[in-house]
């Protein structure tokens, strides 16, 4: 059934969650450029960049819903966000929305950054592609590789650099995080005991590997406070339906991204003199320090020097665009 609220319908459902749900990786990705000092651009050039990149990755939704219309009539209960299913729009309709976000978003893009814009629609492209394969748990590999692509982007806008060895665990343990929560929601609420396992190991795998800028940054602190504000919220209605389980983990995911940009200004400044922000090394057992912190930095030292001939590499194709 078509209502009169469909716009307003549409702008919830599509464009804020999808503002609310990047905010949270722009957020993320914030906290550990400013913790490791190395943020550079301009606020106004990260915000305009940022909307106008929500403007265009929001195609992805309606194009993944055009291709999975099938599948979603017979979810029960239909997520409130499949407004194609629900009447809300036709085909053709939802197909000139595709078309509008992709176009105009990419054009703004493309006039404020020309790497940037690049980048996200290499990101889109690859998001369009895996929603033609049929296999689940393949979706859910590539979009592992889609969330840890878009992180490495607002990496690159927010400090220039395209990698970075330090924050790519951190990037990974999120991203792994992430398709976590899209797994419990493609299976309305249910994951098994094997798949679980299968998430362990590489999540034990990305948070050693975290130890070092955790350890030595203290932003353990922030990050534990955002994923615990998330839980909460997921955990008060997990016994409601997956549209209830969407909702709340919407607000859960904003109520973290405020607590990831606040976090340097408000928590930070206020701590520091006091020295409550980074583990004390000499407080450790010599033998943890060096499993869980010289160890893992020293590894991630190594990868960071190549890293750094990747940046460079990017830095003078960048140069090109420029010109």
């Amino acid at each position: 059934m078509v209502r009169e609220n469909r716009y307003l319908k549409l702008m919830k459902e599509i464009y804020l969650k999808t503002f609310i749900k990047r905010l949270n990786m722009l957020a993320f990705a914030f906290l550990l450029a400013y913790s490791l000092n190395l943020l550079s651009a301009p606020s106004l050039q990260i915000l305009a960049l940022f909307l106008a990149f929500i403007l265009f990755y929001s195609s992805v939704y309606f194009y993944n819903d055009l291709i999975d219309y099938e599948f979603d009539r017979k979810r029960k209960p239909v997520p409130e966000q499949k407004l194609l299913v629900k009447g809300f729009f036709s085909k053709e309709e939802y197909k000139l929305l595709f078309l509008f976000s992709l176009s105009l978003g990419f054009l703004l893009l493309l006039s404020f950054n020309p790497m940037f814009a690049f980048g996200s629609l290499f990101l889109v492209i690859l998001n369009l592609a895996r929603s033609h394969v049929p296999s689940l748990n393949f979706r859910i590999v590539s979009i592992f590789f889609v969330e840890l692509i878009n992180l490495i982007l607002f990496w690159f806008l927010l400090t220039g650099e395209v990698l970075n060895a330090y924050v790519l665990p951190l990037f990974s343990l999120y991203s792994l995080v992430y398709i976590c929560g899209f797994h419990v929601y493609k299976k309305n609420k249910k994951i098994d005991r094997k798949s679980a396992k299968l998430y362990a190991i590489p999540f034990i795998i990305f948070a050693y590997l975290s130890f070092p800028v955790l350890l030595e940054r203290g932003i353990i602190i922030a990050l534990s406070l955002g994923f615990l504000l998330h839980t909460l919220c997921v955990w008060a209605k997990r016994e409601g339906d997956i549209n209830m389980l969407t909702n709340v983990s919407m607000i859960g995911m904003l109520l973290s991204a405020m607590v990831f940009l606040s976090y340097p200004f408000v928590l930070a400044h206020a701590w520091q003199e006091k020295g409550y922000l980074s583990v004390k090394m000499e407080s450790l057992p010599e033998d943890a320090v060096y499993l869980l912190y010289t160890q893992p930095k020293n590894l991630l030292g190594e990868l960071n020097e190549r890293c750094k001939e990747i940046n460079e590499t990017f830095r003078n194709l960048g140069s090109v665009f420029r010109v």
